[in-house]
């Protein structure tokens, strides 16, 4: 069996040796841990941090090396490619024959997260199967066997996840605090022009961590797509219950259709500008009071 995946140069490996062969250690270590993983992930964990990764020429060439020689172990050989969509056109294009004609007993997986970012001609050579996300109420059931916390907490986050379990458990880790009571907090203050307050309450959001400020934004999204479900009477979809719904059913008495649609924008601006790093305290603010108005 034999593992392809995006790789980038490191302080040890460098030119040539920059293949999937090379980083072998690494990725067991990683895929055991965190079988779930993205690539963002798995360049931490082999110390390309904020460097491009890809599947190159000279990963294609090592591909067709490995699957010429013979089988030793088994009557098959097994080639996983982890995230194809990694490949240049230059490496695509160099295993086309091989994965048109492979050698006997020679099977190619191909793990890929976006089909639409494969060549066509990669993509014509392939039998497609899709894997279809989890359920809430899976990652709910998940998260409260594997992670131990509480029924209402994995809820929120189920839903936040939507359907990624890698999600999940990064939204989990990064986040200390309910969202849901968060959330409501924060709301009420835009309502009341509580402006001392909201300093603090930035002051507070900038102190947190990227993945608990990222995981108040999308919630407050989720929120907004709850309150439209409410505004135009379609209560029968919303994906919440109990604390969350009674707070729905309040909130919105003041919301109408243009006031979720322009909030939704305001969260996702904020969510875009955190990602690029802007500062935290200025973006919840200018948020909060952009919020207040509009609700109001």
């Amino acid at each position: 069996m034999h593992f392809v995946y995006p790789v980038s140069s490191t302080k040890n490996i460098t030119g040539k040796d920059v293949i999937s062969t090379n980083f072998l250690k690494e990725w067991r270590s990683f895929i055991l841990s965190n079988p779930y993983g993205d690539v963002s992930q798995w360049a931490v964990a082999f110390g390309a941090e904020n460097k491009q990764v890809n599947i190159s020429k000279e990963e294609s060439r090592q591909i067709i090396k490995r699957l010429s020689l013979k089988a030793f172990e088994g009557k098959y050989k097994i080639m996983i490619i982890w995230l194809p969509e990694y490949m240049n056109g230059a490496s695509a294009n160099a295993i086309l024959k091989i994965l048109e004609e492979p050698p006997e007993r020679t099977l190619f997986l191909l793990v890929c997260n976006d089909d639409e970012q494969l060549l066509t001609t990669i993509l014509s050579r392939t039998q497609i199967i899709k894997i279809r996300q989890f359920g809430d109420q899976e990652i709910i059931k998940l998260l409260i066997e594997q992670q131990g916390i509480d029924e209402n907490k994995a809820k929120q986050i189920a839903h936040l996840a939507n359907g990624d379990f890698n999600e999940a458990i990064t939204l989990l880790e990064g986040s200390e605090e309910d969202n849901h009571d968060l959330f409501r907090s924060w709301m009420r203050l835009c309502f009341a022009y509580d402006f001392t307050n909201m300093v603090e309450m930035a002051e507070s959001f900038q102190k947190s961590g990227k993945i608990a400020q990222r995981s108040l934004l999308q919630y407050g999204l989720s929120m907004m797509r709850e309150s439209l479900l409410a505004t135009v009477g379609a209560s029968e979809m919303h994906r919440i219950q109990g604390e969350e719904e009674k707070f729905i059913e309040n909130f919105s008495k003041v919301m109408t259709f243009e006031k979720v649609e322009k909030l939704s924008k305001l969260l996702n601006d904020a969510l875009y500008h955190l990602e690029r790093n802007a500062s935290a305290k200025i973006t919840f603010m200018n948020l909060s009071l952009q919020i207040a108005r509009f609700i109001k």
